[in-house]
């Protein structure tokens, strides 16, 4: 037989490994988003760069829909306050390695709240690899000058640039405002997909064929159909999706779940047809507990 190379086989101590990922709206948490594969793709790479790395899908943990501006992932009953909380109480075993994708994904919170967090975790017996910028942090970093600089920077990147643009958006859309007062003409942000701009009434006309579409979502709702099943009967009878951008080009013609829903939160539905029975804006009252 010819010679053949041996495979080298990784030594070292084994590190266990999760990944901590987060996304600050429930809109990302929607089955056509994929910030979470992203953020846990990420993670899966960093794992395989190293030998002596495995990475326990069991203890990787998301917080979907929470913000780390308003720290609202740092309250005990998201996964990530939960993590804080059973560290300091001595119920994770130290060594592990969290890995995050990005400074931004752990916290958005002001540069010293942010930073006791991260020291936090390493000083209650986490490593953390942050995935983006491939930096290995352990309690030797605390001591490392260098180390604490770009943590520190990175920190403060993260709240700089979710504050910054809360306060963008906000004078964006005063100005808006104030040239739709003057003009007459609507904000041109997305407006529901079953309505499109009339530049000679200066107002919303309903789409026809959408506004079907709508109804069908109603009409299977009174009927007490949940939201997979109304989403799987639309697709079933191939009713026209409504999906589009200022009633422009449809994006897809498949109804998912997660569209259902908008249906029935909030004021996620105008009136269309007040003739209608019953009316559509009426309908979200008696829809049967089971669309939730």
């Amino acid at each position: 037989m010819k010679n053949q190379k041996l495979v080298e086989q990784p030594t070292g101590t084994r590190k266990i490994c999760f990944s901590y990922s987060r996304v600050s709206s429930v809109i990302q948490t929607t089955d056509d988003k994929t910030g979470i594969e992203r953020q846990l793709q990420s993670a899966r790479r960093v794992v395989a760069m190293h030998p002596t790395w495995i990475l326990d899908d069991k203890l990787s943990i998301s917080d979907l829909g929470l913000s780390g501006y308003h720290k609202k992932n740092l309250t005990e009953t998201a996964k990530l306050g939960a993590l804080v909380k059973a560290l300091k109480e001595g119920k994770i075993p130290a060594g592990r390695i969290m890995l995050i994708d990005d400074m931004s994904r752990l916290t958005r919170a002001e540069v010293m709240t942010a930073f006791d967090l991260f020291r936090d975790l390493i000083l209650n017996g986490l490593e953390i690899y942050i995935c983006k910028s491939d930096r290995h942090y352990t309690k030797e970093s605390l001591n490392n000058l260098t180390d604490l600089i770009i943590i520190l920077v990175d920190i403060t990147a993260a709240h700089d640039y979710a504050a910054n643009l809360g306060k963008n958006v906000a004078i964006a859309w005063k100005i808006k405002k104030a040239r739709a007062a003057v003009d007459g003409k609507p904000y041109k942000c997305k407006c529901p997909s079953w309505l499109k701009w009339n530049d000679t009434t200066n107002a919303y006309d309903v789409i026809p064929e959408k506004a079907k579409s709508i109804e069908r979502v109603f009409e299977l709702a009174c009927l007490g159909v949940g939201i997979r099943g109304i989403a799987k009967r639309m697709n079933e009878e191939k009713v026209p999706s409504i999906c589009g951008y200022m009633g422009g080009k449809v994006r897809s013609d498949k109804w998912y779940k997660s569209s259902i829903k908008k249906f029935f939160s909030g004021n996620g539905v105008l009136s269309i047809n007040a003739n209608m029975t019953p009316p559509i804006k009426m309908w979200p009252a008696v829809i049967s507990e089971k669309v939730y």
